[in-house]
């Protein structure tokens, strides 16, 4: 014997409630014929309650409910919550739905119908699908980038490698292969440097906050010195790990070290030449002096202005040798503590060479 489902509802308290609830409802006895069915489940459906009560619910093609439903199967544990199906709309759409479904009992505990509670997805599922078809694009979109990037530092000369905020390296090209071979996945102060910790002077955490920073380093493998460039990678704003690029130095030091010594050498060879140059002026200049003195009624017009030729170039001879030991000791100078005024400086060379400076 049917139960009565008419006079089940009359009596059901929540029958206004549940006309108003913002979720698709409806009944169905256990022969799946819809027995009641609210104002949600017309709006989601299309189909009124007049359509739908006294129907079979398969009018609804819901999938996969149409394959197997499981609302009376004993096996299946109610309710079930949560499910994800879809249905035809009365306009032939498919509307996608999330719905709970459980059974209905009387007093005695006899089952006598099943219901379903189900909410409109299809906008969500829509922008879940574009959000989704979004990330995926940007995705290769980064992959392809990264690719470019890994293909160009594949092809540099200098050794390149990129770590994470771990230290741990992820990327290293064809360069540094060739020196560390492929400590790809090692943490970059054990491959690179031979240490247990990372290095005092690591420039990851200031790079991760968008630093660009140089750094010298001789590295043990090859011998060499590298100027090290560490870089934020992939963007300056939102750095995640850091990309070092190393340049070999190592001549450029050797020449630096070369120039530094030939400096200090040409500044010995200056400063003595200059001294022992200057040591004989002195007493050409006092001898000049004492004939002057002594003998400038007996010299003719010839003489005076022979000896007076001799004191200007003596003097003009010391003055240049003492310029040569200034030139000789301004690499040993030291900076000034003070600000100087270039311009001043710029007024007494003018004024020094005033008579040479071509207007």
């Amino acid at each position: 014997m049917k139960p009565n489902f008419q006079h089940l509802l009359a009596e059901y308290p929540l029958e206004t409630l549940l006309q108003t609830i913002p979720t698709g409802l409806f009944l169905v006895d256990p022969e799946f014929n819809v027995v009641y069915w609210n104002a949600e489940a017309e709006r989601i459906t299309g189909y009124t309650a007049e359509e739908a009560v006294g129907s079979h619910c398969s009018f609804l093609e819901g999938i996969p409910c149409q394959q197997k439903c499981g609302l009376f199967a004993e096996e299946i544990e109610k309710p079930v919550t949560g499910i994800s199906c879809s249905v035809r709309h009365k306009n032939g759409q498919r509307v996608e739905l999330t719905k709970n479904v459980d059974l209905l009992r009387d007093e005695n505990g006899q089952v006598i119908g099943g219901i379903e509670a189900f909410v409109d997805i299809t906008r969500l599922k829509i922008l879940e699908k574009s959000l989704r078809d979004e990330v995926e694009d940007r995705t290769r979109e980064l992959e392809l980038e990264k690719a470019a990037l890994h293909s160009v530092l594949d092809g540099m000369i200098d050794p390149v490698y990129i770590c994470d905020g771990d230290y741990r390296i992820t990327f290293i090209n064809r360069a540094m292969r060739d020196i560390f071979g492929n400590v790809t996945g090692q943490v970059c102060y054990e491959a690179l440097h031979k240490r247990t910790v990372h290095c005092l002077q690591c420039p990851l955490k200031e790079v991760l906050a968008g630093k660009v920073l140089f750094s010298e380093r001789e590295l043990e493998a090859t011998g060499k010195t590298y100027e090290i460039v560490h870089s934020p990678y992939p963007t300056v704003e939102q750095p995640t790990h850091k990309l070092g690029v190393l340049r070999d130095i190592t001549e450029r030091k050797a020449a630096e070290r070369r120039l530094q010594q030939a400096n200090r050498e040409l500044d010995a060879f200056v400063s003595t030449v200059s001294h022992d140059l200057r040591s004989p002026l002195t007493p050409l200049i006092g001898f000049a002096e004492l004939l002057e003195e002594r003998n400038a009624d007996q010299l003719d017009e010839i003489g005076v202005e022979a000896l007076a030729e001799i004191k200007s170039t003596a003097g003009r001879m010391k003055v240049l040798l003492e310029d040569l030991l200034t030139l000789a000791r301004v690499g040993q100078l030291k900076n000034p503590v003070h600000k100087v005024d270039v311009t001043l400086v710029a007024e007494d060379v003018l004024l020094e060479l005033a008579d040479k400076v071509i207007e």
